[in-house]
């Protein structure tokens, strides 16, 4: 039975294979391939190999679209400062494409991390400027994974972690950990996070455990909520 799947799967995959390459065989046109693009910025890729990968009008339709696109566009373009700034905007994470050196320009990375905080991955240069890391943990605390060791024994940084996501205690130094400020503020912002605190200090206070308990409780209220409304809308829409 699992060889007959896997026989099917890769059946599959190569007919849609077959059917890429036919298409990347029959689209000769620049008005073809933008129609294509604008309507799914990730079928650059199916030009990655021909001249429309180098073009900046195709390039910038498509990460329009998607910014990933960037992915597929000619080296060149992906040093292009305007053409990365644009795809950055549209989705953080397509810093990972850009040049070594537009990975180092400021306001390619600022942009990138306000719309994608775990974009800092993708900016060895930026991980231990403070500044530039709190831009990330503001858009996703989780994102202090990423951030230099040093950091991570930084209150203000810690804080600004935690204050957006109280799951990102894991990742500050173990220092933090017992730190009681930042302890309450990880486990306000979401309980769960009691489990990350100092096991011989913080752990045990009353007042943290209080504060955890609390917010795991409006948490649960909310979610149930939140279920009657989207089965209520549900009903609305059955009776119409």
């Amino acid at each position: 039975m699992m060889a007959m799947r896997l026989v099917v799967v890769c059946a599959g995959l190569l007919l849609a294979a077959g059917y890429k390459k036919k298409e990347e065989a029959v689209v000769r046109t620049k008005e073809e391939v933008m129609t294509i693009v604008t309507k799914n910025g990730g079928d650059l890729w199916l030009f990655r190999e021909t001249a429309f990968a180098k073009d900046g009008d195709i390039v910038r339709a498509a990460i329009n679209e998607r910014g990933i696109a960037l992915r597929w566009a000619d080296a060149e373009l992906r040093a292009t400062k305007d053409i990365v700034l644009e795809a950055v905007k549209r989705d953080g994470y397509a810093l990972k494409w850009a040049s070594d050196e537009l990975k180092a320009d400021a306001e390619i990375v600022r942009a990138a991390l306000m719309e994608n905080g775990h974009a800092l991955q993708h900016t060895e240069h930026f991980q231990s400027d403070k500044e530039m890391v709190k831009v990330a943990l503001r858009q996703h605390g989780m994102s202090l994974y990423y951030a230099d060791a040093a950091l991570k024994k930084d209150r203000d940084v810690c804080l600004t972690a935690v204050n957006q996501n109280g799951r990102a205690l894991t990742f500050v130094d173990y220092t933090m950990k017992a730190d009681k400020e930042i302890v309450m503020a990880a486990v306000t912002q979401n309980g769960d996070a009691l489990w990350q605190a100092d096991r011989e200090t913080l752990f045990k206070d009353p007042e943290v455990q209080a504060a955890a308990k609390l917010e795991k409780e409006q948490r649960a209220k909310r979610e149930e909520e939140e279920k009657k409304a989207a089965e209520e809308t549900t009903k609305i829409k059955d009776e119409l």
